[in-house]
């Protein structure tokens, strides 16, 4: 099995994704759900998946940043 390894950008981005992917959910908590005092499982459900999905989001941002990057980078060589 092949280990790819991850960039700065990516990892820095996963992780900034991650923390505002829980930070909007808890913002969106008190329009998507009405307030209750017991545990529910559709909350912590949602909040992993936009935290997920907010993470997955931000490594993308992060690679397509490098991508962008190596390419200015060939393209100053090529001159």
């Amino acid at each position: 099995m092949a280990m790819k390894a991850r960039s700065r950008r990516e990892k820095v981005g996963s992780g900034l994704g991650l923390l505002l992917g829980i930070i909007g959910f808890n913002l969106l908590v008190p329009l998507l759900f009405e307030q209750q005092a017991n545990f529910d499982f559709n909350q912590l459900l949602w909040a992993a998946v936009s935290a997920m999905l907010c993470s997955e989001l931000g490594a993308r941002v992060g690679k397509w940043l490098d991508a962008r990057a190596q390419a200015k980078g060939l393209a100053k060589e090529g001159e």
